[in-house]
């Protein structure tokens, strides 16, 4: 990354820990990764760093980090995310959701009652559950597989040969 990257640990709920990746000092844009984990977000992060400051939190129940039981679905994600907002008092955010992170984004523009989310970009987004239609992730091998069944077992997922959404499309993106 470009400029000094802080890692903070953040306690949103007493059994809900959360790393909160942060990087810049410009306008908040908060960068929610997809299914594959914060890996397919950094070119993302990365193309953000000049200017604005960028929030890239790893989902509870990745990177070896806990997810209580009661935290079980999109809209945990959202209230939990909102609620990062709100405790830094983050205004006029751009939220930037990609694959499953969409789905998170879109619940989180829906939810937004104190009106802090500016601007919503979805790459690629998946979402959200519609009664008779199964979500499945792209290459997620078939039936049963559902974007919320994070185990925090990233060792045992094999490495994708790419990451995050197409240089181009990053690249077409405003900084």
């Amino acid at each position: 990354m470009t400029t000094d990257t802080t890692q903070r640990l953040l306690q949103p709920h007493p059994d809900l820990p959360m790393t909160l990746t942060e990087v810049g000092d410009g306008r908040p844009v908060l960068v929610l990764h997809g299914g594959g984990g914060p890996a397919t977000a950094t070119g993302i992060v990365d193309h953000f760093t000049a200017n604005p400051r960028v929030f890239a939190p790893p989902h509870p129940g990745r990177e070896g980090t806990p997810r209580p039981d009661w935290f079980s679905g999109v809209d945990d994600l959202a209230i939990t995310y909102l609620d990062l907002l709100e405790d830094h008092d983050l205004r006029d955010v751009l939220v930037l959701g990609s694959s499953f992170g969409g789905w998170v984004a879109s619940e989180m523009a829906v939810r937004d009652r104190g009106h802090r989310i500016s601007h919503l970009v979805l790459l690629d987004a998946i979402g959200p559950e519609i009664p008779g239609h199964e979500v499945r992730m792209p290459g997620s091998g078939g039936p049963g597989h559902h974007p919320g069944d994070h185990t925090g077992q990233d060792a045992e997922r094999p490495s994708p040969q790419r990451v995050g959404p197409p240089r181009s499309a990053v690249e077409a993106m405003p900084a």
